[in-house]
């Protein structure tokens, strides 16, 4: 193994909820970390995370991302976990429609692709509330209906065009929420088991 991993993602690429281990993104970096040294084994792992992000705000910045933490010398793959944000709706208003999410994917995948990186897609989270809504201050809901329509949205554009796709919402139980929408340490735990086993497999 010769990899460089770019995360880029929202607040649950950053390790909200998990004030233990600082969430799946760092338990990666810490795996990479402690790992014995070896110049023809070496992992290192990049974390580019923003609370509140979506693909809106990703794509414009992906590209100067990925050139900050490119190494010519190892492999590189983006790691792109991001998406519940775009389903928030404010006021009756979803933050990114459907049709210009799914435009946002298509860029980032050729922004990704331009690099000549490998990618992988982390799926999106439920989130627990009554009746599959999830309501914050002024009026920002969250709705499990909604976010699975993007989730597939986004499994079809991998399938489609063979990028790996780490299906997680039906692994990250309402158990595993702290606030009901950012995993805990044993959501993020999940996540994090589920991501290392699709890299060492690769």
């Amino acid at each position: 193994m010769r990899d460089n991993i770019i995360i880029v993602g929202d607040s649950i690429a950053y390790g909200i909820g998990d004030p233990i281990d600082g969430g799946w993104s760092t338990m990666l970096k810490k795996y990479s970390i402690a790992r014995p040294y070896s110049p023809n084994d070496v992992m290192r792992v990049h974390v580019a995370a923003f609370p509140g992000a979506t693909t809106a705000d990703i794509t414009p910045r992906l590209d100067d991302i990925i050139k900050a933490y490119y190494d010519r010398s190892l492999m590189n793959t983006v790691i792109i976990a991001i998406g519940v944000n775009d389903t928030r709706v404010t006021n009756g208003k979803t933050k990114v429609n459907i049709q210009d999410y799914r435009k946002n994917l298509v860029q980032i995948v050729n922004t990704i692709n331009k690099n000549r990186c490998g990618m992988i897609f982390v799926g999106l989270t439920n989130v627990s509330g009554k009746d599959g809504i999830l309501s914050f201050a002024h009026d920002k809901n969250y709705i499990n209906k909604t976010i699975n329509e993007y989730d597939s949205v986004l499994e079809t554009l991998c399938l489609d065009n063979t990028i790996h796709y780490i299906k997680v919402r039906n692994e990250v139980t309402y158990e595993d929420l702290d606030d009901g929408l950012h995993p805990n340490n044993s959501g993020h735990k999940k996540i994090y088991e589920k991501v290392l086993n699709k890299i060492v497999k690769e």
